[in-house]
């Protein structure tokens, strides 16, 4: 490809050589260059691109993307950009030909859920009859586009993409225009070293997806709204939980089931009928609202929203696992305290006899974390059964001190099935064990244990 097609949608200058060359590759990485390739020279929090263009040179770069003058030899061309993130970003799309532009795009972002929300959209796509990709969070340009491009090349009619706050800053996504932005809810998170500087900087970032959208579906009810919708260049429509949003739900309630925890709702305004989904947790209901305003917009039948939202099932969010004794096991991979947080309060919810936590540390769990991470199981299990794998010792040492430290009922076990095993011996009819931490197969166990 010529580097001058690379450019083609970008202001740059050219303070050296010639853009007629043609390229093999781009990248930030100076160890990645190989011969004709393009070195972009991005300026991260602990690193400087610029400081590495000899090492790129010597590696075969034919081309340099600047933000500021540097001295090289003639030979070699070098573009100067007002930043490098957003051109590297225009790059990227360039080299897989704006594959953005041969597909809807869907792109959901908030500081909880955009997960949850994707594989909801997804499922009614799928059921509605269109081939769904679906893209999770990516920081890196080259590797989006690339991404993005396997879906076009897959013959897919839409991809629904996670759009982080983090991937914003880093302008991953400049240069396109998704046809549907979805904005969940707004918390303060992200913000510290390595990530946002401010609050303020955080909003903006979320707000990014706004001004390169042809729609908005947002949280009616979301703190912040008009700071994020600030100079917003697409038409919105809104969703919540009370009148006044175009989509807004009514009568919540908890629904259960043998083995399953749920949601119904009506929703009213430009659509009125009754859903259910059998996904714990009140606030999964906006996000099942932002699927629907998605699917209406899309032509989507009534029917297909509706059984899509009944079956589906989000990868490691609260999955199901049947259990023939009666009590309620559900997965779920969190592992740090807000998530810990979030599942056991919304099992909770739903007034089980006990709640019963069968925990997997995390072996890289950093030291500082294990004992908050005990002191909520405590706090929020009637039951604590960590499994002691080989390695985790420490770690389970330092979250058994929180447990205990707080008064909570633990077992120690040192494997899934005999972690299980005690479970199952507290779990009476109406309770509710949660598998949490990391993603572990553990439907062979139940079985085991519960026809024992």
């Amino acid at each position: 490809m010529k580097l001058y097609r690379l450019l083609e949608r970008m202001e740059y200058s050219v303070l050296s050589g010639s853009v007629d060359l043609t390229i093999s590759t781009i990248t930030e990485d100076s160890r990645k260059v190989v011969a004709d390739s393009v070195f972009v020279c991005i300026s991260g929090d602990r690193q400087d691109g610029h400081d590495y263009v000899n090492e790129a040179i010597a590696n075969g770069a034919v081309a340099i993307v600047v933000n500021r003058q540097i001295y090289v030899s003639d030979s070699i061309t070098v573009i100067l950009v007002s930043n490098t993130k957003a051109a590297f970003s225009y790059m990227a799309a360039a080299y897989y030909n704006y594959p953005a532009e041969q597909i809807k795009t869907i792109g959901v972002t908030g500081s909880r859920g955009k997960t949850t929300t994707c594989h909801m959209i997804g499922a009614i796509l799928k059921e509605a009859g269109y081939e769904a990709g679906y893209i999770a969070e990516i920081g890196r340009p080259l590797e989006f586009q690339k991404r993005l491009n396997e879906q076009v090349q897959a013959k897919k009619d839409v991809v629904v993409v996670e759009v982080s706050s983090m991937s914003a800053k880093r302008f991953a996504y400049a240069g396109m225009t998704f046809d549907i932005g979805v904005l969940i809810n707004l918390m303060r998170s992200h913000i510290g070293i390595n990530e946002h500087s401010s609050y303020e900087e955080y909003i903006d970032c979320k707000g990014q997806l706004f001004r390169q959208c042809k729609l908005g579906i947002v949280n009616a009810e979301c703190s912040k709204l008009q700071e994020i919708l600030k100079n917003h260049s697409c038409r919105i429509e809104t969703f919540g939980l009370r009148r006044g949003a175009r989509l807004y739900a009514q009568y919540p309630g908890l629904i259960q089931k043998r083995g399953f925890l749920g949601n119904q709702f009506y929703v009213e305004g430009v659509l009125c009928s009754c859903f259910e989904m059998w996904i714990p947790g009140l606030f999964n209901i906006y996000n099942a609202l932002a699927a629907i305003m998605v699917a209406r917009e899309l032509g989507i039948k009534e029917a297909s929203m509706k059984k899509a939202l009944s079956e589906v099932i989000i990868p490691g969010k609260f999955e199901s696992i049947a259990s023939e004794s009666g009590a309620t096991v559900l997965c779920d991979a969190a592992g740090n305290v807000e998530e810990l947080q979030n599942a056991l309060m919304t099992v909770r919810e739903y007034v089980p006899r006990n709640v019963i936590c069968i925990l997997y540390p995390d072996e890289a769990m950093e030291r500082n974390k294990r004992y908050a991470v005990g002191k909520t199981l405590a706090q929020l299990a009637d039951e604590i059964v960590l499994v002691c794998e080989q390695g985790a010792e420490e770690v389970v040492d330092g979250i058994s001190l929180g447990i205990t430290e707080y008064n909570g009922c633990l077992k120690v076990a040192k494997s899934s099935e005999e972690a299980l095993v005690l479970a199952m011996k507290e779990a009476e009819k109406k309770g509710i064990i949660v598998v949490a931490g990391t993603n572990k197969e553990v439907d062979d166990e139940v079985t085991k244990v519960t026809i024992k």
